[in-house]
C-alpha cells in the first residue's frame, strides 16, 4: 500500500526518469493523427459504413476535376466520417478507404458509387 509521503518521492523519480530517457535520446514518437475533417463537410449526416459499387476514383476535393488520390476497385470498403454536398446538390463523402490495396488513403467519393454495408470484414 503506497502511503501519501511516497507519492512525492516516486512522482520526482518518474519525473528525472523521464528527463533521462529525453537527453538520451529515448523519446518516443507521437503517434500520427488523423487527417483533418475538412471544411467541405458541410451536412449533418451520421458516418456510415459503405463499399464502392463499380471502379471509382478516390478524389482530393467533391468535385470529378479534381485530383484523382487512387482508383478503387468494386467493392472497397469505405468509412465516411462525414458528408458534403455542392452548390449543385451533388452529395459526396468523405472518409478512409478499409479495405484493399489503398487501405488508410482518405479521399472523397461521389454517393452515386457507393452503398450500405461492408463487403469484407
Amino acid at each position: 500500500m503506497t502511503t501519501s509521503t511516497q507519492l512525492p518521492h516516486t512522482r520526482r523519480l518518474l519525473v528525472a526518469l523521464g528527463c533521462a530517457l529525453v537527453a538520451l535520446g529515448c523519446a518516443v514518437p507521437a503517434a500520427e493523427a488523423a487527417p483533418a475533417r475538412p471544411a467541405a463537410c458541410n451536412s449533418t449526416s451520421v458516418a456510415e459504413q459503405l463499399h464502392t459499387t463499380t471502379t471509382v476514383h478516390l478524389r482530393a476535393g467533391r468535385s470529378s476535376h479534381t485530383r484523382s488520390r487512387a482508383l478503387l476497385p468494386r467493392d472497397t470498403d469505405f468509412y465516411a466520417d462525414c458528408w458534403g454536398v455542392t452548390r449543385d446538390h451533388v452529395w459526396w463523402a468523405y472518409g478512409e478507404v478499409v479495405s484493399g490495396p489503398h487501405k488508410g488513403l482518405h479521399g472523397w467519393i461521389r454517393d452515386d458509387y457507393l452503398a450500405t454495408g461492408y463487403r469484407h470484414s
